[in-house]
């Protein structure tokens, strides 16, 4: 990898980590409409 991309990449990677996935967001849509109980066993 070209040194010139590492800023990029590092920036993709932080960006990665602290926004939530499609999992996340389907685990807390049912946590929100089921409970706790239910949103564990998805």
């Amino acid at each position: 990898m070209p040194v010139s991309l590492i800023p990029s990449f590092l920036a993709y990677c932080y960006i990665g980590a602290i926004t939530p996935g499609p999992a996340n967001l389907c685990s807390l849509s049912a946590a929100l409409r089921y409970g706790k109980g239910p949103a564990l066993k998805q």
